[in-house]
């Protein structure tokens, strides 16, 4: 499994111009074809009945003949570009499905969240003198809405934990905490009910700040 990336397309471009040194990199720098060289001096039989050949590894100057005569062979595909492919991830796109259930609950308290957020960001660079004391200040609220990511293995082990149910509610962090805990358990009508409204009822809290 790759990154999201078209493999086909980048094994034509990597192939080319300045690119190509990746690819010199990849072959003759990295251990990665030493090793593999290496394998055949261990298992030469073993190699043979899986088509790979010491003699095209050796040859291979680019990255889709590397992949030709070993990566693919190795593991059970026709060639690189069959390797690339079936093992591109870009083929699962299409099968990707979100419910529209969860799209609903992420604008619902996406929108009060990013009202809050937008008015804290609105009363610092107004109370503030200088951009770069703006900029501190900022951060840490910035850091209020990571927060819940920091306590993701928490959240798939009890979803409905003491601290969940505190971040849920709390303004800066309701809205990614809903959406992390939106796949993992039933979350209670009256959490989803007062993590929609708080962060409407402190908007109009932040009222008008004055320059430091």
């Amino acid at each position: 499994m790759s990154a999201l990336i078209d493999l086909t397309a980048f094994g034509e471009v990597i192939g080319h111009g300045f690119n190509r040194v990746y690819g010199w990199h990849f072959l003759y720098v990295s251990p990665m074809r030493r090793k593999a060289l290496e394998k055949f001096k261990s298992f030469p039989e073993d190699l043979k009945e899986l088509r790979v050949s010491e003699k095209r590894v050796r040859a291979a100057t680019t990255l889709s003949g590397f992949d030709d005569a070993l990566t693919a062979p190795l593991h059970g595909f026709r060639d690189n570009e069959d390797y690339w492919t079936r093992a591109s991830s870009t083929e699962l796109l299409r099968d990707i499905r979100v419910p529209w259930s969860f799209l609903l609950v992420t604008a619902l308290y996406f929108v009060p969240s990013y009202a809050l957020i937008a008015g804290l960001m609105i009363a610092i660079g107004s109370a503030m003198t200088e951009v770069r004391q703006g900029q501190q200040i900022a951060g840490v609220f910035n850091l209020l809405i990571f927060i819940p990511y920091f306590f993701l293995i928490m959240f798939i082990n009890s979803p409905n934990s003491p601290l969940a149910v505190i971040l849920t509610l709390f303004p800066a962090t309701s809205f990614t905490t809903i959406t992390l805990r939106w796949g993992l358990t039933t979350i209670p009508t009256w959490h989803s009910y007062a993590a929609s409204q708080i962060p409407r009822c402190t908007d109009p809290l932040m009222g008008n700040p004055r320059p430091l």
